[in-house]
């Protein structure tokens, strides 16, 4: 294994069996900073492994993708053949467009409108049906190429457009109240607001403190004029009650609950010691192709 990576979980149901590999899903969920992917049996809707990995957050773009590159060539399960593959880029650049104001010949121009896009950068573009609007966003040219090598027929995705459509199919059926999500990664949060079959809000930060990650909590709370006291707010993402993020939320906003996994699959024991909220978008995926 690279110098530059690190094992964070890595846990395997010893059902699996190299030589169904095909028979098998396989979900990567990628971002600079490291990676996490699991293993989906589809006969009987239930995941059977879990490994999730950190990579020096100072690596060079093309030095993260020669260690990414190695590291799947070189692993035991991720060098071999599945039915699908699914990967889940997380960027920093983001933005939605309405289905009426939208045009595919566009989406450059909609792209450097709101955000910065590089010489080395290519713009994707996915459709999201809960929402009827497309999320227009940016991943490194090079990394786009080396994964399409790697897994030639995989849906490579936005880990936002997955977050989005998943609150909202999970969503749909509390049109009474709205609902407060915040999706914890390594450097940025992603916050949501929904109402129902709604989408109110998305948008996505980054924060280098505690203070960051509270201030822009309590920014969107300000500005669509919610009550600290009754939002209920709902963590995804790598938080836990003992983090310092935690913490702090908790001095503001008093009803925080952690998100729960879809009950339309079926987990393995070995997620008995993981919680289910770490990894909540990755192991929901599949709820936005049914």
């Amino acid at each position: 294994m690279p110098g530059h990576i690190i094992n964070v979980i890595k846990k395997y149901d010893e059902s699996l069996k190299k030589a169904h590999s095909e028979e098998y899903k396989l979900s990567i969920q990628l971002s600079p900073d490291g990676f996490s992917f699991s293993i989906f049996n589809s006969l009987n809707s239930k995941f059977l492994s879990i490994e999730s990995v950190e990579t020096d957050f100072s690596l060079s773009k093309s030095s993260f993708i020669e260690d990414f590159t190695n590291f799947v060539k070189n692993h035991e399960w991720l060098s071999l053949k599945f039915s699908e593959v699914q990967i889940l880029y997380e960027g920093a650049k983001a933005t939605l467009v309405p289905t009426a104001l939208f045009n595919n010949a566009d989406k450059d121009t909609l792209a450097m409108f709101n955000f910065e896009v590089e010489k080395n950068e290519v713009v994707q573009t996915d459709f999201l049906k809960t929402t009827d609007a497309h999320l227009i966003y940016t991943l490194p040219l090079n990394l786009h190429s080396q994964l399409k090598n790697l897994f030639p027929d995989c849906s490579l995705v936005s880990h936002s457009s997955v977050l989005i459509e998943i609150l909202m199919i999970l969503n749909k059926n509390h049109p009474s109240g709205k609902g407060m999500f915040v999706n914890v990664r390594k450097n940025y949060i992603d916050i949501l607001l929904t109402k129902g079959k709604q989408l109110l809000l998305f948008n996505s930060f980054k924060y280098t403190s505690k203070e960051d990650f509270i201030y822009y909590i309590i920014y969107v709370i300000e500005q669509l004029n919610l009550n600290p006291e009754e939002v209920d707010l709902k963590f995804s993402g790598i938080i836990d009650k003992e983090s310092t993020l935690y913490d702090i939320a908790w001095k503001y906003v008093r009803n925080i609950h952690f998100q729960d996994l879809s009950r339309a699959y079926t987990y393995s024991y070995i997620f008995n010691d993981v919680p289910g909220h770490y990894f909540f978008t990755l192991l929901n995926s599949g709820l936005c192709e049914s």
